[in-house]
């Protein structure tokens, strides 16, 4: 398949905060050269132009630098006076995308997609969990990347992993492989007809992990309390115009009554201002929001807004609230931009961030995984 690299952080002068914070953790697969091991047996074309005023070429020369250690079969081309979007006659669309070198790399190549020999380096579960026959389901801290690497001796494969908490292995790679027994971080399991599960069965897994900006990648819906303030309403409908415009989708805003369980199948529920009576959470997990005050893990804040995201049901579901009064804060929350991942939770005041952070693997708060004002 074609992939297309994410603008390396450094682009433009883009710094990035320090590896330490929850900020770090929610962006860092935009860390680009973190993961170019990934590439190991793959072919990559790199193809910019030298007079792009978006992304500077310098950008294509720093990629190079990252793979050239990892990727033997690595095509480079350097279109002179070409800016960022450019057509010529070579393709019959544009030639910045539809170059015909590019496809011909991928057409005389083809990866084996049950292959046993492997490093696999992911930022999250929830930004990528699966290479061949591994679906890593949770990390065990979201604070450092996870990595699984796989060999085969003969009908046996290792598997050794670093920062894995559960993952399920593909009866149907494993198979293919001719393998009849799997070790995983020294246990042994036999290889059957049923995928294998290593780990707790409960916790966060890839399509219901957070971080807020998660809920947004499924289809999903707005939902305000008719019997609650008209800023949460008003603040729907800059939510879903700004969707509509600059995520080019779809999204539908809805009053808390009108909800069925066919709608909550079906999307993700954002809640706006709704109480957090009429909200299916633990507070073991978020303590809670009010008009006086919103609060994660015993950590409460008066004039404040937050945003958050937890399970409910098969689906994740998010809360965006504010102190009674304060509502006019949720518009400072970062939306509908690449350069920002909002973490699992998130309390802004007037004067920026009171708290952030994410929660445990098992959905359940840890103090260690946050940061709070004082």
């Amino acid at each position: 398949t074609r992939h297309k690299f994410p603008i390396l952080a450094t682009c433009g002068g883009n710094a990035f905060p320090a590896e330490t914070s929850p900020f770090y953790w929610a962006r860092r697969s935009s860390d680009t050269p973190r993961y170019v091991e990934n590439l190991t047996h793959r072919a990559v074309y790199i193809i910019h132009g030298d007079a792009d005023d978006n992304v500077p070429i310098s950008q294509a020369y720093t990629m190079k630098g990252y793979i050239e250690p990892y990727v033997t079969d690595l095509q480079f081309h350097v279109e002179p006076g070409a800016g960022h979007w450019w057509d010529g006659d070579k393709a019959d669309g544009a030639d910045c995308v539809d170059w015909p070198e590019l496809f011909a790399t991928m057409d005389d190549r083809r990866l084996d997609p049950w292959e046993s020999e492997f490093v696999f380096v992911s930022p999250s579960p929830w930004v990528s969990p699966t290479h061949s026959f591994v679906t890593v389901q949770s990390a065990a801290t979201p604070a450092a990347d996870l990595r699984v690497t796989s060999t085969q001796d003969g009908d046996t494969i290792t598997v050794t992993t670093d920062n894995v908490r559960n993952l399920s292995l593909s009866a149907e790679g494993l198979n293919a492989n001719e393998a009849t027994v799997v070790i995983v971080d020294g246990e042994s399991y036999p290889v059957g007809d049923e995928d294998i599960w290593v780990g707790p069965a409960e916790g966060k897994t890839p399509a219901r992990y957070g971080p807020v900006t998660q809920v947004f990648m499924e289809p999903f819906c707005f939902v305000y309390d008719p019997a609650g303030p008209d800023a949460y309403r008003h603040f729907a409908d800059y939510m879903t115009s700004g969707w509509n415009i600059i995520g080019n989708g779809h999204a539908c805003t809805i009053p808390l009554d009108k909800v069925t369980d066919a709608i909550r199948a079906e999307r993700n529920m954002i809640y706006l201002g709704v109480p957090v009576t009429e909200v299916d959470i633990s507070l073991d997990l978020l303590t809670g929001w009010g008009d006086e005050n919103v609060a994660v893990g015993g950590n409460s804040y008066g004039g404040a807004a937050l945003a958050a995201v937890f399970p409910e049901g098969d689906r994740l579901s998010a809360i965006y609230t504010a102190t009674a009064g304060d509502e006019a804060l949720l518009y400072q929350f970062p939306l509908w931009t690449s350069r920002f991942v909002t973490p699992d939770y998130m309390i802004l005041g007037a004067n920026g961030a009171l708290g952030i952070g994410f929660w445990a693997p098992d959905w359940t708060f840890d103090g260690t995984l946050g940061q709070f004002a004082n």
